[in-house]
């Protein structure tokens, strides 16, 4: 496990050394009150213990609800999330407590996952094996809660980021959709940033020649984009959240296969830079 604070600022939003969204890693019991800008709250790189740690100093930190068929393994550094039949559907998911590290009302959080790769199975349309992160205010999954934040990406490379309130049984990316695009070549890495005015996205990404490049979809979005707005009030209780992280495969008509499988090296959460830009900073592409 390494868990490194660090003083230095971050100078640029979406910094690969900053930014790196690595979801599951070591957690130190507990955490200071604060970390200076830019350092590091939360990071799992999948090398100590089972997956339901998060490093040694955090063991059981994860909850994983894997239906029949559903596996969450690690080894090597790699998490690997994949699903199978019977059931048509095959949900699995890997779920933190609620707590008060997490919350992104008190201060600018950049969630970063790090060598991502979403693919589906032969047979099964690209569109159905889908990853989702989210950041919810209740121990549940993200479809079933109320009030969340969600960003996905299928093996068919759409990326959509959005959230939702007081709407149960419907998924946040899709509610209140802030971001969708499809890419040319392969999503490798996403980093996130969210904070109580609004949100900012840059993905890491193989271009049409399959060469590294990056998209910094926005540096300063707003809650207010699209629906509602989400506000701290909205959000309910202090502020606290809870990490999921879930696979999603569609198997129609359902088989004994594996309908989507999901590998990803290393997740991290670090404090991040205020949404809310200086005159003339803004960059979108929708």
């Amino acid at each position: 496990m390494s868990v490194t604070y660090t003083s230095t600022p971050v100078r640029g939003r979406f910094t690969a050394t900053v930014l790196s969204l690595m979801l599951l890693g070591a957690w130190p019991a507990v955490l200071p009150a604060a970390a200076p800008d830019g350092g590091s709250v939360f990071i799992d790189d999948f090398t100590t213990g089972p997956v339901t740690d998060a490093g040694a100093s955090a063991a059981g930190f994860w909850t994983v609800r894997a239906p029949q068929g559903a596996f969450a393994t690690k080894s090597d550094g790699v998490l690997k999330l994949e699903s199978a039949g019977p059931a048509q559907w095959a949900n699995l998911h890997l779920i933190s407590a609620l707590r008060p590290d997490f919350n992104f009302f008190a201060r600018p959080l950049t969630f970063s996952l790090e060598d991502l790769a979403v693919t589906a199975s032969e047979g099964v349309p690209p569109e159905r094996a889908t990853m989702r992160f989210s950041v919810t205010p209740a121990v549940t999954q993200e479809w079933l809660g109320d009030t969340g934040v969600s960003l996905s990406l299928n093996a068919a490379r759409r990326l959509r980021l959005g959230y939702k309130v007081a709407t149960p049984q419907k998924d946040p990316d899709s509610a209140n959709m802030l971001v969708e695009h499809t890419f040319a070549g392969d999503v490798t890495g996403i980093d996130v940033t969210l904070d109580a005015d609004g949100y900012a996205l840059a993905v890491r990404h193989k271009d049409e020649r399959g060469e590294p490049a990056a998209t910094p979809f926005t540096t300063s979005g707003k809650w207010t984009d699209k629906g509602p707005g989400l506000t701290k009030d909205s959000w309910g209780g202090d502020g606290s959240a809870v990490m999921l992280l879930a696979q999603r495969g569609q198997i129609d008509p359902p088989a004994d296969t594996n309908a989507a499988v999901i590998t990803l090296s290393a997740f991290k959460v670090n404090l991040g830079q205020p949404t809310t830009p200086s005159a003339g900073t803004t960059t979108t592409e929708k």
